[in-house]
């Protein structure tokens, strides 16, 4: 039983120092968002989610001038008008 214990400790005691051996420092992510212009890629995220609401704004108008189904289940399935 202890040695079966001790088996336990040790694993669990090398993968938390391989994590903090691998981890990254405050500067080094700090360089890391500098390097990627996260500010850009906040923008693209927003406008894409603009595209996409306005789309599904305009599919559930279409949907009901038109009597379709928004969201149906077929042999197990959940479909939904996107």
């Amino acid at each position: 039983m202890v040695n079966n214990y001790f088996k336990k400790l040790l694993v669990f005691s090398l993968l938390l120092s391989t994590t903090f051996s691998i981890s990254q420092t405050q500067e080094q992510i700090l360089e890391i968002k500098k390097a990627n212009n996260t500010q850009e890629l906040k923008n693209i995220e927003e406008s894409s989610r603009l595209i996409q609401v306005d789309a599904k704004e305009k599919a559930l108008a279409m949907a009901s001038l038109k009597g379709w189904e928004i969201t149906y289940t077929k042999d197990g399935s959940l479909y939904e008008l996107m």
